[in-house]
């Protein structure tokens, strides 16, 4: 293990450094009003991506998770997010063209591309028709990178590092609310400044649920060591964010992993300590008033009941009138809220004002109707069932624990997005480009994934992708 590293330190330094670099630099740009350093930061990114792609794409990864936190901290990030991806396509174009690479199509487009036509369409009769562009634009965007990715990632190694990066990023995240930059509103619930509470806690879920998943399943002591402490340090904003649905999306990604693993009673028994471990915790922190009343409130039985409970009620209901007003064509794109307005004047159903469905389905039934719902229904069906299938083959220990990490991530994200509007936020398309790849790369015989080959991390030559 010491010889792995031991050529690679410059490797490793130069990517560790430019992301903190590049952290620092928001901040710093923030502070002293100036540009010039994102400027400055911007073509050192560039000149690294074009020696080293995969760097350019771990960045990439790096700041998805963050983006929306860092816009209260200032710099533009989105900005410079957008501008790293066209850069990261432009070069694969490039290579395309001088190389003549084939292009292989991402599996999902089949599914995608038929519902974007029609969301496309859909923006014809949309009430809101700059929301339905914007967040147009947004899965777009994504599709595009999730398809240039899937070209570009050719081995386990790879998208090892890409998944590790994710899982750093959404733990610093996590650790950033530590320090509550820009973190709580008006009902004490932890979150970052330029984001949604359930944004943030879907973050520190998916840290929590990575560094369990890799605990459980690599097999070096002090690796595990190392994802226990991250999933430990996750604890505690995930109950200072008084997400409800995340903690249930949590608990159905390890239900999931544990139907489908190789060790299923220890995968149970490993589950029941973490439960004592969590419910000990959430004592624990009342006892020492480290959670707002408004956050334990959230957590009991009636509360839920009353407002996770009553509310959805009424927000189903909203949404099933407009389902029985617009069943084929829907809203339009994102106008669920628009239409919202309109149709809580009902008393029974004004306690919610201009909310958004809190259900990725719900939304798209309502706003792209019974067309728009069978195509999306029908791309996640087919992806659920191709990960399905994978278990069935024989895989080596690399390729079978990311495809466990992707699975328990896959259906945590489903989950949740069953109580939030999840579609339209880059996390979800990335993973999803993310299980494509995983799904390739089980289905190439083993050798062509070596287990000896050094980590893309730590190797030079892994870069010239």
């Amino acid at each position: 293990m010491a010889s792995r590293f031991a050529s690679s330190r410059k490797n490793l330094a130069i990517n560790i450094g430019a992301l903190v670099v590049l952290l620092m630099a928001m901040l710093g740009s923030n502070a002293f009003g100036s540009k010039n350093i994102l400027l400055l930061l911007a073509f050192v990114v560039a000149v690294l991506t074009l020696h080293y792609p995969l760097f350019g794409w771990l960045l990439l990864v790096f700041m998805i998770p963050l983006e929306s936190a860092f816009l209260s901290i200032g710099g533009g990030v989105v900005t410079y997010t957008r501008l790293l991806g066209i850069l990261l396509c432009g070069l694969w174009v490039l290579k395309v063209i001088v190389e003549q690479r084939p292009i292989i199509i991402i599996p999902y487009a089949k599914w995608f591309l038929p519902l974007i036509f029609w969301a496309v369409l859909s923006i014809e009769w949309a009430g809101n028709v700059s929301l339905s562009l914007s967040l147009l634009m947004t899965l777009l965007q994504m599709f595009v990178l999730g398809f240039v990715m899937y070209n570009e990632v050719h081995d386990a190694k790879q998208l090892g590092a890409m998944l590790f990066v994710l899982m750093m990023s959404c733990a610093l995240a996590a650790i950033i609310g530590y320090f509550k930059i820009g973190s709580m509103d008006e009902n004490s619930l932890l979150k970052l400044g330029g984001q949604g509470v359930k944004e943030y806690a879907t973050m520190v879920g998916t840290a929590f649920l990575s560094g369990i998943i890799l605990f459980s399943f690599r097999r070096q002591n002090h690796e595990k060591i190392f994802y226990m402490l991250i999933s430990v340090v996750c604890i505690y904003p995930l109950f200072a964010a008084g997400e409800r649905g995340v903690i249930l999306g949590l608990a159905v990604g390890w239900i999931v992993i544990t139907m489908v693993s190789r060790r299923k009673f220890s995968k149970i028994a490993f589950a029941f300590l973490i439960c004592l471990a969590l419910y000990g915790f959430f004592h624990l922190a009342i006892q020492n008033e480290l959670l707002s009343n408004y956050t334990i409130n959230r957590f009991h039985l009636t509360e839920l009941i009353k407002s996770g409970g009553m509310g959805r009620i009424d927000i189903l209901r909203v949404g099933l009138s407009i389902v029985k007003d617009r069943p084929i064509f829907g809203i339009g794109l994102g106008n669920f809220p628009v239409a919202y307005l309109r149709y809580s004047r009902n008393p029974i159903l004004g306690r919610y004002i201009g909310l958004g469905p809190h259900n990725d389905f719900l939304g798209i039934a309502t706003e792209l109707g019974i067309i728009g719902l069978f195509l999306f229904i029908g791309m996640i069906v087919d992806l659920c069932v191709r990960i399905f299938r994978l278990f069935r083959e024989p895989l080596d220990h690399e390729r079978y624990t990311l495809l466990i990490w992707l699975f328990g991530l896959w259906f945590y994200c489903l989950t949740t997005s069953m109580t939030s509007d999840y579609i339209y936020r880059k996390f979800y398309w990335l993973l999803i480009a993310l299980i494509e790849i995983v799904i390739r790369l089980a289905q190439q015989p083993q050798s062509l994934i070596p287990d000896s080959q050094p980590h893309p991390l730590f190797h030079r030559e892994s870069y010239k992708i």
